[in-house]
């Protein structure tokens, strides 16, 4: 099987080195499937498997965990026993047809179909059959004189690295439900890297002896190839089909989630974790949660209505025993139900796990913090996500709220030209104690690497003629209030804005007013529709976000995405959060179509769309936490998709040299905060080197007037 270069790329990852393996793992203290088998399979290429008899139920249980091993290309070569009867050895004895009675026990121990998730590992099998990735032996004694049989249970993971890492397991592990999942079970694990000889050699012995099977070089044993009968009734009773999702898998904290937790149980269970979009900061939070002695209450503050439905979807997909309350201007008496909570947390000895999901609009007011502190601080946890929302002027007084067990959380958790709203955050929270970047997520391959293109545009004469006046106004207001206000110096125009705002209401509002004016020129920039059109035409986008400024630009790109003949859908404001959600769970299983979710602000944070493969950004932030949320918002894994593409329309006074004119310090403080953009997100793309930032500033430096 021909591999593409991003498949072999990931495959020189798996490394089962990573993987923090026990010497033996016993049911009664270990998740075997969990903590064992499916994370090997996740990190191997080739899976030898010795499996005792030939069942629905063994099989079933040997496709456990082997969605992730086949998307790595992985290949598989079991051996198995067919469960022999009395009366079939005895025909055995008496000459009859050996093949023809392995057959027939072979398929008589398939025709118990099993529960929906059996079938859908064997069919899991079964493609791999069918796409000649999985090779199945049959074994048994070779002289059949009494009732004895093949009953080896041994495995061999092998990975992609140059070394071949290895590791074996042997023991009382049944390929059934019970072996797996209830019995008491245990299994000895050897692994290959290991400085003990004796241990090495372990692995070396058994995957020899299997190689040796395998080949039919085993003492005692015959090996026959899997009879096309059976694999005909195998193909017939269980359709070839990849499942796209590993059924019954549990989630399992990843290294750098393990890290976020113990950094912030060590900064005395407060603190801020700054983790990248898509590298799973709710299931990490929930399960920090789960070391806080006698937590009664879990509260998550979240920013929007969206993501209280999110959570909650989170939530119970962890846990089976909980309760939830969600409490918001869109749910009905939230307050009998929340009060009703609390005093049953105050007064019962109630086991289950409660959480109150809620907005921090509400989490900000007298009436939900005042239900709030009937509980006593060590009562409950808190959690805020998108936590540089809470320095907020308007919505600071959600720290009145006060717990020992405090997480916040955020890709970008600095509010930017805030410095008062930042110390407000970190007053609460303390510090960030644990930080993961998208460049870490990708490397992990936790987000999916990307392509990274701009459309550059340049201002109509009428555009560039209003840009030049509004400029040379900031500057001449900008050095006003500089020689006023000393300390705003080497201010940045927002940061001199959020400092004036305190001192000199008048002046403040001059200079917003010019810089707004100035920043609408950029965001209603005519050529941005020719660059739109430009982008949909020449790239086969089949899933794509589309981010606009306002809803009369949202109007504006609907309608040439529409004349483009592709389906656009409106995500904003307009959209009730019901629609909403059928939206995106549209967009989600949509699978030939070509659709562009057009938005405004509405998925910037928080809103899980994985299959989301494209995006392109129409609206011209500079806010560095907005672009860089944008960005992780389409970096999400997904098994439809291989990699990622962002287009950005980047907007500048002019593009080629025979246009251009002198520029002022204000015109190309322009240029530089438009190229930031494009530089931070060109430096992690797999086509950096085609964007060469260093040559487009230089060109403008050439203009600038001294």
């Amino acid at each position: 099987m021909e591999l593409s270069d991003a498949t072999e790329k990931k495959l020189r990852k798996l490394n089962l080195k990573s993987l923090d393996l026990k010497v033996t793992y016993r049911s009664v203290n270990n998740d075997i499937l969990n903590e064992f088998y499916i994370p090997c399979l996740e990190q191997s290429i080739c899976y030898k498997r010795a499996v005792g008899y030939f069942t629905s139920a063994s099989l079933s249980e040997s496709a456990r965990g082997l969605v992730e091993f086949v998307k790595n290309g992985g290949t598989m070569q079991l051996i198995a026993s067919p469960k022999l009867t009395h009366e079939d050895i005895e025909k055995i004895k008496k000459g009859y047809e050996l093949k023809e009675i392995i057959s027939k026990s072979l398929i008589s121990g398939i025709e118990n179909k099993g529960n929906e998730i059996d079938i859908i590992r064997i069919k899991n099998l079964t493609w791999m059959i069918a796409n000649n990735r999985l090779d199945i032996k049959i074994a048994f004694p070779d002289s059949i004189s009494n009732e004895l049989f093949y009953h080896e249970k041994i495995g061999i993971f092998i990975d992609a690295t140059e070394e071949k890492n290895m590791v074996a397991f042997s023991g009382s592990l049944n390929e059934t439900y019970d072996g797996l999942i209830s019995n008491y079970e245990s299994i000895d694990v050897s692994i290959s890297w290991s400085e003990g000889i004796r241990e090495r050699i372990r692995v070396s012995l058994h995957n020899k002896h299997f190689d040796d099977m395998w080949d039919g070089k085993a003492l005692g044993l015959k090996i026959i190839e899997f009879p096309e009968v059976v694999k005909k009734n195998l193909f017939d009773l269980y359709k070839p089909e990849l499942s796209l999702i590993e059924p019954s898998k549990k989630r399992v904290l990843y290294y750098f989630q393990k890290e976020a937790v113990s950094s912030w149980i060590n900064a005395n269970y407060k603190g801020i974790l700054s983790m990248a979009t898509g590298s799973g900061k709710t299931y990490t939070a929930l399960k920090a949660l789960e070391y806080v002695k006698n937590n009664k209450l879990s509260l998550i503050i979240v920013p929007s209505l969206d993501l209280i439905d999110q959570w909650e979807k989170e939530i119970l997909s962890e846990y089976n025993n909980c309760v939830i309350r969600k409490a918001s201007s869109k749910h009905k008496n939230w307050r009998n139900k929340v009060l009703t909570m609390i005093k049953a947390i105050k007064y019962s000895n109630h086991l289950d796990r409660n959480f109150i999901i809620t907005t921090i609009n509400t989490a900000s007011r007298k009436p939900f913090q005042n239900l709030i502190k009937q509980l006593s601080n060590n009562e409950f946890s808190i959690v805020i996500d998108e936590v540089h929302h809470s320095g907020a002027p308007k919505f600071k007084s959600v720290f009145n709220i006060n717990s020992d067990y405090c997480i916040g959380l955020s890709a970008t958790p600095e509010r930017q030209w805030d410095e008062e709203g930042n110390q407000a955050i970190f007053n609460y929270f303390g510090p960030s104690v644990y930080e993961y970047t998208i460049p870490q997520a990708i490397k992990d391959d936790k987000l999916t690497e990307y392509f990274y293109y701009i459309e550059t545009i340049s201002l109509n004469e009428y555009e560039k003629n209003e840009f030049k006046k509004i400029n040379v106004g900031i500057i001449t207001t900008l050095n006003e209030i500089r020689s006023k206000y000393p300390i705003v110096q080497t201010f940045s125009i927002p940061r001199t804005l959020d400092y004036l705002t305190n001192v000199d209401e008048k002046t403040a509002n001059k200079l917003r007013s010019l810089y707004l004016r100035r920043a609408d020129i950029v965001k209603r920039a005519e050529n941005k529709a020719n660059a739109l059109k430009k982008i949909i035409k020449n790239n086969e986008l089949k899933k794509c976000l589309v981010y606009c400024n306002d809803l009369e630009h949202i109007d504006e790109s609907l309608a040439i995405i529409h004349d483009e003949g592709y389906i656009p859908i409106e995500f904003s404001s307009r959209i009730s959060s019901e629609d909403r959600e059928k939206i995106l769970s549209q967009f989600e299983k949509s699978i030939d179509q070509n659709i562009f979710l057009v938005a405004v602000r509405c998925l910037d944070e928080g809103i899980d769309l994985p299959s989301c493969n494209s995006a392109i950004l129409i609206s011209s932030s500079r806010s560095t936490r907005e672009f860089i949320q944008r960005r992780g918002r389409v970096l999400r894994k997904h098994h439809t998709k291989k990699n990622s593409t962002i287009f950005d329309i980047v907007v500048l006074p002019f593009i080629n040299e025979n246009d251009a004119y002198p520029l002022n310090k204000g015109e190309f403080g322009f240029i530089e905060e438009e190229l930031k953009r494009v530089k931070i997100f060109s430096e992690n793309a797999l086509n950096i080197h085609n964007i060469n930032i260093e040559k487009m500033l230089n060109l403008y430096k050439r203009y600038l007037l001294e």
